[in-house]
């Protein structure tokens, strides 16, 4: 017993060790802190020295992994105010829903030419079509650039992809779990999707805010006592009728995002500051342990893995640059929003992750949506950091 605590304890501490040190060369190279944990994961995965199994990942990891991905959702779905993102989507939806067209088109046709079945092609057009959104407001907080015109339509535009992208994927896993795509088990899955979100967006604030009240004034740690609460709760119905308990952790933010502007932002604050502390590198590292790099080194894979990040890249630059131009915006505006609908990140990496565990990824496929994300990420801050730099 004291042998195995001790074990668990040791490897908690290289992985936290691992990522603090990785976290001094994230910030002098501006490498998003999702890329350090994956490629921590990959160095202590099959790739490199094996120090973890991902066949058997210890249950402190896989529970620290689970609450990684919800928070993550939980998070987004928390930045979600409905109403705005209506009111804005008339324009803004204009450049992500083109962004998802070019790449979802780009990547169809690869995974057709390639030999992908239809439940592949659809999870491997789900993780391409969403953009990573704190990677692309991460540099433009850097770079002072968050009151621009282009920063206005980007933020708007990512968080349309990002809510689209989360319900078409979890509507997948939903309809695969359920035994196939049968019109009314298509239908009943939907029009469950459908009442959780409407329910999370009328009847549940108001429940969300009259919990606040019993508390009267919450203090800080109340309110993180029932943000969690919510979390697990919501997980916990969401995973019993759509399988999957992450989108219970998105509805929760919904829920939870009509609460005071002052209690909004101060969980957010903590949340993140929480995930970031423990549960996202965790979650980002135990998608690193399922890569084997050396299972894509093959012409054809390395061939695919090319063609495929320059279908990601392009796709999402050529429709937020067109739409953008459609919008009648200046040139360079149109250049810098194509530049930051390019980053990949958690959730793209979370539709990976789901489509192995439910095995409709190969290992090597699995890989090379990673991979994908690394190099979208890598280019893309590129890209931002240039175009957006030119702006006044």
């Amino acid at each position: 017993m004291i042998g195995a605590e001790i074990f668990h304890l040791s490897s908690l501490l290289i992985i936290l060790a691992s990522v603090l040190v990785l976290s001094v060369f994230e910030r002098r190279l501006r490498i998003p802190t999702l890329l350090g944990s994956v490629f921590i994961g990959i160095l202590l995965g099959p790739s490199f020295f094996n120090f973890i199994d991902y066949q058997s990942i210890p249950e402190w990891l896989s529970f620290f992994s689970l609450m990684g991905g919800m928070l993550i959702l939980f998070l987004i779905g928390l930045e979600t105010d409905l109403r705005d993102l209506f009111e804005t989507s008339k324009r803004s939806s204009v450049m992500a829903v083109l962004g998802m067209f070019f790449s979802g088109v780009f990547v169809l046709i690869l995974g057709l030419l390639f030999g992908f079945n239809r439940s592949q092609v659809l999870l491997l057009i789900a993780a391409t079509v969403v953009t990573a959104t704190p990677t692309s407001l991460a540099i433009l907080l850097e770079l002072k650039k968050t009151k621009t015109k282009a920063a206005n339509y980007l933020h708007a535009s990512t968080i349309i992809d990002n809510v689209v992208g989360v319900f078409f994927v979890f509507l997948l896993i939903a309809v695969h779990e359920s035994g196939g795509l049968e019109f009314w088990g298509f239908a009943r899955i939907g029009l469950t999707l459908a009442f959780l979100l409407a329910i999370s967006y009328t009847i549940m604030p108001k429940v969300s805010r009259w919990v606040f009240q019993i508390f009267g004034n919450p203090n800080p740690q109340t309110r993180i006592t029932i943000a969690f609460t919510f979390v697990l709760l919501f997980g916990v119905i969401s995973s019993y009728f759509l399988y999957e308990a992450a989108l219970g952790a998105f509805l929760a933010g919904v829920m939870l995002s009509e609460i005071k502007p002052e209690y909004k932002k101060e969980l957010m604050k903590t949340i993140t500051e929480i995930g970031e502390g423990l549960f996202f590198p965790l979650f980002f590292l135990t998608i690193g342990l399922a890569v084997n790099i050396w299972s894509v080194l093959s012409i054809t894979l390395l061939a695919f893995l090319l063609v495929y990040i320059l279908a990601a890249v392009y796709g999402k630059y050529i429709g937020g640059y067109y739409g953008a131009m459609l919008l009648h915006l200046k040139e360079a505006d149109a250049r810098a929003i194509g530049s930051g609908l390019v980053p990949r990140g958690g959730i793209g990496l979370i539709i990976a992750q789901v489509g192995l565990s439910l095995a409709l990824f190969t290992p090597e496929q699995f890989a090379m949506v990673v991979l994908m994300v690394f190099a979208t990420t890598v280019i893309g801050v590129i890209m931002i950091s240039r175009t957006f730099g030119k702006l006044k």
